[in-house]
């Protein structure tokens, strides 16, 4: 997690606060699937893996989230600059500008200002850019965070399992941090198959059988003939699937 936020979180946010504006409320951006490709690898998942899954497990909000911080930051650095500065004065040419825009123009096609606004203002954080007094983004950071968990709500059926599995029913702002094993376990094989059991990402019979759309008690183990295989019937009960099929043994 430490490349991640050390090197490929500040290459994707490099000077997003210029040009992301347009993106962040566009969705499913390029860079968007480059930190979700990325966190996969770090898993060690299947490139289907939910992206909700992928980013609970590693504790990390969608990179748009990370971009409206960003551009609030900046816009609060501008906001306290001397009525002379340079950029200063460049963000108030680009609020006059906004001013006479067509509002109904593509975000893409609208001055920066206005841009901006729309951005933090959808985050819940409408700013006055003539103003002297910034976000306050300590505040944002929290909403940008709650509004992220309770997407959970609405998940899919598969993201809704993990979240039980995993999160004992419901996730909370509070806990919302990368699951321990990533740093308290050193061996990248056994953190891979960690990674692919909470995700539900492995090639037991309980997803293989969903594959080919067979119903869950015609997915039996192919060690002892157990009813269903899956990560609890492995781990505790079929010592076979342990040291056949992963290696890992039960010690």
């Amino acid at each position: 997690m430490r490349a991640f936020k050390s090197y490929v979180l500040p290459t994707l946010s490099y000077g997003a606060e210029i040009w992301a504006p347009q993106l962040i409320l566009q969705g499913r951006t390029a860079c968007e699937r480059v930190q979700l490709e990325y966190l996969r690898g770090l898993l060690g998942v299947r490139d289907s893996t939910p992206a909700l899954t992928v980013l609970a497990e590693t504790g990390q909000l969608p990179l748009p989230a990370y971009w409206t911080l960003q551009v609030a930051r900046f816009v609060s650095n501008l906001q306290a600059m001397g009525g002379e500065r340079v950029a200063r004065l460049a963000m108030l040419d680009s609020v006059a500008l906004a001013a006479d825009t067509d509002t109904g123009l593509p975000l893409a096609r609208q001055p920066w200002a206005a841009q901006v606004s729309r951005v933090l203002a959808a985050a819940g954080a409408p700013c006055d850019l003539t103003a002297d007094e910034g976000v306050a983004i300590p505040e944002l950071a929290e909403a940008l965070l709650e509004r992220h968990v309770a997407s959970y709500t609405h998940a899919s059926v598969k993201v809704q399992r993990y979240i039980e599995d995993v999160w004992g029913g419901s996730i909370s702002a509070e806990a919302y941090t990368p699951a321990s094993f990533l740093c308290d376990v050193p061996e990248r094989r056994r953190r891979v198959r960690l990674a692919q059991w909470r995700t539900g990402s492995h090639w037991m019979a309980e997803e293989t059988g969903r594959w080919q759309r067979l119903d869950r008690t015609q997915r039996p183990c192919p060690h002892c003939q157990a009813p269903l295989e899956d990560v609890r019937h492995a781990v505790y009960d079929c010592g076979m699937a342990m040291v056949y099929d992963y290696g890992l043994g039960r010690g």
